[in-house]
Parts: C-alpha cells; structure tokens; sequence
C-alpha cells in the first residue's frame, strides 16, 4: 500500500528532486539542531529502477541482493549524489553510508513484512568497491559502513 513506501530522491529520468521524503529531512534536521553531529545513513532498496524485481522488497530472491549486476555502479553514484543533496538542500553531513541493512536476516526473504536488504558477502564486497570508487570520484570522506556480523547492523 502507498502508506508504506517512501519516496525516491531520483526521478525515472534521471534527475533528482530534492522535496521528497520531508518528513525524514525534517527530522534530521532538528536533530543537528539538538547536538546530533554524527548521521549514519543505510539503504533498505537500491531505487526500484535498478532492482532485479523491480520492487523494494526481496521478496521471492531468498539470501541475495535485489540488484541488477550492472547497476552496482548506478546504485553507488545514487548514493554519492544523495550525500551530496543532503549536505547542499539540508546541511546534513553524513558521516557513515551503508549499503546494506541487515543483510543476513533471513526473515525479511520471504515477503515485505520487514525492512531489510539481504545480500551475500560476495554481493557486499561488489557494493563496497562500487560506492568506495564513486565516493572517491565525488571527492566525499562520507565513510561506507560495512556489516561484518548478525551481531551489528546498520
């Protein structure tokens, strides 16, 4: 249902429109407004334009990564441009991305009644190396937070 998705800062053409998801933006904001220095973003979905199902949710894939393989390079600069926007539209500075949120939780495989971004290690590594290369193009020292373990999580 529409009261469970979130919008996209990317557009199906490409371009970027920075009024979406006010809520999320706002609470930032007064965060930063309260002493919060340090912001850790995570992504539960690559944009649905990149994934295998074309959805947000992994539904029917089990353990893997809900990513077209050639769009790992996409997915990274999204990312990148999503720091970006943050810190030009809002002043908010993200200190850590992860691509990847709890991506071990074989809970969250069978349908979407819970966020969650299953992928293989092998999966992780390719998402590491790809937003590695795009933040360092961009020029960002936003860190990209890997998960090692079932015991942290983004």
């Amino acid at each position: 249902s529409h009261w469970m998705r979130t919008g996209c800062f990317l557009r199906p053409d490409g371009t970027y429109d920075w009024t979406q998801q006010p809520g999320q933006r706002n609470f930032l904001r007064m965060a930063q407004e309260r002493g919060v220095r340090t912001f850790i973003g995570f992504f539960n979905s690559p944009p649905v334009y990149f994934t295998q199902n074309g959805l947000a949710t992994n539904t029917g894939r089990g353990g893997t990564l809900n990513l077209k393989t050639k769009h790992y390079g996409d997915f990274a600069l999204f990312a990148a441009h999503v720091v970006e926007g943050l810190e030009q539209h809002d002043g908010i500075k993200l200190s850590y991305v992860c691509p990847v949120n709890e991506p071990d939780g074989h809970w969250n495989w069978v349908g979407p009644k819970q966020e969650g971004t299953p992928a293989t290690n092998r999966e992780i590594a390719g998402l590491a190396r790809a937003f590695s290369q795009a933040f360092t193009r961009k020029g960002l020292d936003t860190k990209i937070l890997i998960n090692e373990s079932s015991d942290y999580r983004c």
